[in-house]
């Protein structure tokens, strides 16, 4: 882990030295998923550093532990982004109910959501 964050710290190896050298270490050992967890967590903070996971991939190419740790950041992002979606979805509902002049009691029981957000719906 430390020689991969050393490379992507380093801007001044070349793309296909830094490719090369991912790529070496997959042919060397295939990371157990816990190893692969601890690797993503370890260097995401490196990788959020780029634009994005994807302009990363492009630029130096994924090797399969990295195309495993950008599988961990996407599925993390999908999964958030599915919740989001449901509590602006709950947010939607909510805010309907209160146009039907509901309790926030009542809102609360259909919705999940807590009396601070159905507070600050109701107060816009």
């Amino acid at each position: 882990m430390t020689l991969m964050q050393e490379i992507l710290e380093n801007t001044d190896y070349p793309k296909t030295s830094i490719s090369s050298v991912f790529y070496f270490i997959d042919y060397l050992l295939h990371l157990p998923e816990d190893l692969t967890k601890r690797l993503y967590s370890n260097i995401s903070p490196i990788l959020q550093k780029e634009a994005s996971s994807m302009l990363f991939s492009e630029k130096y190419g994924e090797s399969p532990t990295l195309a495993e740790a950008f599988a961990f950041e996407r599925k993390e992002a999908e999964e958030k982004g599915k919740l989001e979606g449901k509590l602006e979805a709950l947010r939607s509902l909510a805010k309907t109910l209160i146009n039907k002049n509901y309790s926030d009691e009542k809102i609360m029981e259909l919705t999940n959501l807590s009396v601070e957000e159905v507070g600050a719906l109701r107060n816009k």
